[in-house]
């Protein structure tokens, strides 16, 4: 007897049932984090099209004012070489100067411009510090495992925005170890004096189902926004998100599974 029958015998007269579907609840709720999860990921790779664009605005304009600067005393040096008599020679020079006052100004003008649209808050920063404050947000955040640092340089500075670079390391060692209850992430810091930038790699242990997460975020980096659909556990949105925030900082990422051995995520940053 089902409950339905069970209940009109009971009262004795016709019984209305009134639900819901909580299968489409369930699935509007999903769709709805899911366009939270794109907005969020795309307001960050907007910000970081930003940086880069102030960046790139900021090394040239330096690049120019460096030359200009290098061309002024180039002129300087062949006025003092020159025949003062020389009427066409005063006139060239004096034009040439003029022009490359025009010139600086509007470099040194566009420097300023550049920077007051610098969305990031570089400031000098310990990598160490905020590799410890990383550790600290993620514990707080429910993450168990446990990390070993090899080689971690506690005293390399760097002109980076903290927050930024603190909220990358906290969003990568929760991809890395999504689903895990106890195991280690091994840290390590090399220097590259050659290319300016220190390189940080962060080994977790090998997690089938992350190392698919890392397979499926390699190979949608041109479309990931669209490909958060086919997310689990947030970690495609995780990976993408500490990509974004790197890149915006200046620095470079890069993941991959080594199998067996492993899950490896390296991090290069710029040193100041």
């Amino acid at each position: 007897m089902d409950k339905l029958e069970y209940l009109r015998r009971t009262i004795g007269r016709d019984c209305y049932v009134v639900g819901r579907d909580v299968t489409l609840e369930h699935q509007a709720r999903r769709e709805l984090e899911l366009r939270s999860r794109q907005v969020q990921l795309a307001e960050q790779l907007a910000l970081e099209a930003t940086a880069s664009n102030s960046a790139f605005m900021q090394r040239l304009t330096r690049y120019l004012r460096s030359s200009l600067v290098t061309t002024l005393e180039g002129m300087q040096h062949m006025v003092m070489q020159m025949d003062p008599t020389n009427e066409r020679h005063t006139r060239f020079v004096k034009l040439a100067n003029e022009s490359s006052d025009r010139l600086f100004a509007i470099v040194s003008d566009l420097l300023n411009v550049a920077a007051e649209h610098d969305i990031n808050n570089n400031k000098m920063v310990d990598l160490g510090r905020i590799l410890h404050q990383a550790q600290h947000n993620y514990r707080v955040a429910g993450g168990s495992c446990i990390f070993i640092e090899r080689s971690v340089d506690h005293g390399t500075k760097h002109a980076a925005d903290k927050r930024i670079i603190t909220e990358a390391f906290t969003n990568l060692f929760a991809a890395l170890t999504a689903g895990a209850r106890s195991s280690s992430l091994e840290l390590t810091t090399i220097i590259n004096t050659q290319e300016q930038v220190i390189e940080v790699q962060v080994l977790a242990p090998f997690l089938d189902h992350v190392a698919e997460h890392i397979g499926f975020y390699n190979r949608s980096q041109q479309l990931l926004v669209d490909a958060l659909a086919h997310d689990r556990d947030d970690n495609l949105f995780r990976l993408g998100l500490v990509a974004s925030q790197i890149r915006r900082v200046g620095g470079t990422f890069s993941v991959e599974t080594l199998g067996q051995e492993g899950n490896v995520a390296v991090i290069t940053i710029p040193l100041a």
